[in-house]
């Protein structure tokens, strides 16, 4: 039995739906924003949000959202110091560094948020189609070579003089050079939301979670 199947999922959704149907997860103020996309980037400067999502093959637990983050790398993203997987969404969205092209899915463009400690915590995000707010495909916590191959639309570390790609390659040579840094997120704890009473899918959010943990 892996962690994530003692884990009990109570998540706070909210009222408001994505485009496809599915009801957004609540952030730590109240609202469905998790961080809103730079406006120096280029890209549309609007909120990002997760939304429960779905999983749309139960084999390969393909899908969007947070049942697909948590079926798929859930337990990654706790084992990497991440009391839960809303917790590392958080983090990231209002934290990112780096901005990279994704792929290209279905003629619509995804990015890469990227925040860098020992690893490269990233989001995957994809602009709706009424282009109000950025969705959160997946997440994960991968290598820092991760995604290094992808053009750089934003580095938040660049200065007037300097390439986005140049302060990125540069920001690497010193993480590769020098002793990873302590965990800057908080310790493991259980993963417990407390439920609105008036979420009327909740219960079903629970129940897919459970399921996809245990596939």
């Amino acid at each position: 039995m892996n962690q994530s199947e003692n884990v009990d999922f109570k998540l706070e959704l909210s009222t408001e739906k994505d485009e496809h149907g599915k009801y957004f997860v609540i952030s730590k103020d109240g609202t469905t924003t998790f961080g809103r996309m730079e406006s120096d980037s280029g890209l549309a400067d609007v909120p990002i949000k997760l939304s429960e999502g779905e999983i749309t093959n139960p084999v390969t637990k393909e899908g969007y959202g947070l049942v697909h983050i948590e079926a798929r790398h859930g337990e990654q993203i706790r084992n990497a110091g991440f009391a839960t997987v809303v917790d590392f969404v958080e983090e990231v969205a209002k934290n990112y560094e780096i901005i990279r092209e994704g792929s290209n899915r279905k003629g619509n463009q995804t990015y890469l948020l990227q925040l860098t400690d020992m690893n490269n915590n990233t989001l995957m995000v994809e602009l709706a189609g009424d282009e109000t707010y950025w969705n959160i495909n997946t997440a994960g916590v991968f290598r820092t070579s991760y995604g290094a191959k992808n053009k750089v639309v934003y580095n938040r570390h660049a200065t007037e003089k300097q390439s986005a790609e140049t302060v990125e390659a540069s920001l690497s040579g010193e993480l590769n050079g020098t002793t990873p840094s302590t965990s800057m997120h908080t310790p493991i704890q259980q993963n417990v939301f407390s439920v609105g009473k008036d979420r009327k899918n909740s219960d079903t959010l629970q129940e897919n979670l459970q399921k996809t943990c245990k596939d």
